[in-house]
């Protein structure tokens, strides 16, 4: 199922909402961009009003060559490209794409400080070199510790700015005040030397 919301100017000032949800079978650009055009259009919007069109960061939706935004770009030459700024937070802020969801990263990092002794301890304890060298560098370093520190510290404001980010309807006062909210937070937090702390 793909929802298309659609945030538009009337007589009455702004609406946004869900036009429609429809079944996609081919999740191709071409059927893409053709199911979306329909919708438009049968919901009596003139496409060559379009300004703007946003999507999920995937190639399919807004990648350089053949994409849904590509294909509606050729129609429309000065059409914005709208990207998740969810995604696009997430991944200034951590530089290495990981494979756990993104709200859980946090829980994540607080349970690996929890077991962190008993996790170091087994991984240097391995006999015959086991220990993967990343683990080994990790395990043997400060930095490793004062990363999962860091990260605690950083994470819950990154959180709280990802879920304003993800709110039913945000414009673009929202978004600016939401992303330079979050750098003043972070840049205060490197003026102050504050990077998170271990107490025991």
């Amino acid at each position: 199922m793909l929802p298309i919301v659609v945030q538009f100017f009337s007589k009455f000032g702004v609406k946004h909402g869900i036009f429609e949800f429809i079944e996609q079978q081919h999740e191709s650009a071409d059927a893409l961009f053709n199911n979306i055009k329909y919708v438009i259009e049968a919901n009596g919007h003139n496409l060559n009003q379009l300004v703007s069109i946003g999507s999920d960061n995937t190639n399919v939706n807004v990648g350089n060559n053949h994409s849904v935004f590509a294909l509606f770009n050729k129609l429309l030459p000065r059409l914005i490209k709208g990207n998740c700024y969810s995604h696009i937070l997430h991944n200034s802020v951590i530089l290495k794409h990981i494979r756990i969801r993104w709200l859980s990263l946090l829980q994540s990092i607080e349970r690996l400080i929890a077991v962190n002794p008993v996790i170091k301890s087994y991984f240097l304890n391995l006999e015959n070199n086991e220990c993967p060298n990343l683990l080994l560098k990790f395990f043997t370093s400060n930095k490793g510790e004062c990363s999962l520190y860091f990260l605690a510290n950083i994470l819950p404001e990154v959180q709280a700015a990802n879920l304003s980010l993800q709110r039913e309807y945000i414009g673009g006062v929202n978004l600016h005040n939401i992303i330079t909210s979050l750098i003043r937070k972070l840049n205060n937090c490197l003026q102050d030397d504050v990077f998170g702390c271990k107490v025991g």
